[in-house]
């Protein structure tokens, strides 16, 4: 039997195939190499991280079937590897092969590496400075209307028709707190924390799309309740590496950091050159702007290649080993 190995990289909200620059071939190219193995490494293509975040599952899911070309006696191990929201489509499509293992056929997932997702959601206390830093940018996308009970495209939001009258003006804040009423602060900080970097869509319902997508990020008891059933898949390693800032005061971090149980499969990425987190977030994949660019990808490959040769352990022996 033939082992191959295939690499999928799936982008964050509102990435694209781009985000990840020369890393993917830089991990193909050493793994090959490493392990003497075919090693692919496939992007996902820009896809609209808008909407109902199962969706993005499914049709991440059917790109990766149309990836396998399986021959005869071949297997294919396959490494989703996940930046930002990526990493949470990653584990739902992990969750969903698990209840259709029959289409993988003559392939497994052998495990998930994911960069700065926030699986327990992101760091409000620092994201909250980062998105009001941002208000006066993000606001001019939040219509004027928003909140009037006469917009047919706009959700109440608990205003009375009076309070619609006197929209035009509130000022940028108090834009920004409609919006936190609307889904709630933790949702408004997590979505401010994104969407700063970047201007959407001035529709309203553009952005209900993106808040949908990132509503998982609110829901604190699903949030455990899929790290917990991820990390229980058996024969399946998980890593989440994490950029980390240099403070003498609050805990620089993009993503909330984990519960003590857990934090074993959490490893910080230092980042010094950075002057915000959500600009750390994004610049993870520049060596030029990460000084610990190479060290993350050594310790991925690693991770990986050790993995593999577990893996091929355990098949040779016909028995299950138990791995961290």
């Amino acid at each position: 039997m033939v082992n191959k190995l295939l690499l999928v990289f799936v982008h964050g909200f509102r990435g694209s195939e781009t985000s990840f620059k020369d890393y993917p071939n830089w991990l193909q190219s050493s793994l090959s190499e490493v392990m003497q193995v075919e090693a692919t490494s496939v992007v996902y293509p820009s896809y609209k991280t808008a909407g109902d975040l199962q969706i993005a599952v499914e049709n991440f899911a059917t790109w990766i079937l149309d990836q396998l070309k399986p021959e005869k006696h071949d297997h294919t191990d396959i490494v989703l590897i996940g930046h930002s929201m990526g990493g949470i489509v990653a584990a739902e499509t992990i969750f969903f092969f698990q209840r259709h293992a029959q289409l993988l056929k003559g392939a497994s997932i052998l495990g998930l590496i994911a960069y700065d997702t926030p699986f327990y959601s992101v760091n409000h206390d620092a994201m909250s400075t980062t998105a009001m830093g941002h208000v006066e940018r993000f606001s001019r996308f939040i219509p004027e209307s928003f909140g009037g009970a006469n917009n047919a495209n706009t959700r109440t939001v608990g205003a009375s028709s009076s309070s619609a009258s006197r929209t035009t003006a509130l000022t940028s804040g108090q834009k920004w707190g409609l919006l936190a009423g609307a889904v709630g602060a933790i949702g408004a900080a997590a979505v401010g924390a994104y969407v700063a970097r970047d201007q959407i869509s001035s529709s309203l319902s553009d952005m209900y799309g993106h808040l949908e997508f990132v509503s998982v990020l609110m829901d604190t008891n699903g949030l455990s309740a899929r790290m917990k059933r991820l990390l229980q898949m058996p024969n399946i390693f998980f890593r989440c590496y994490y950029i980390k800032l240099p403070s003498t005061r609050l805990q620089r971090t993009f993503i909330a950091l984990p519960p003590a149980d857990t934090s074993p499969y959490f490893e910080p990425i230092q980042m010094t050159k950075a002057e915000s987190e959500v600009e750390a977030h994004t610049s993870i994949f520049d060596p030029r702007k990460n000084e610990s660019y190479y060290e993350l990808g050594s310790s991925t490959i690693g991770l990986i290649a050790s993995h593999m040769v577990h893996a091929s352990d355990k098949n040779a022996a016909g028995v299950d080993l138990d791995l961290d």
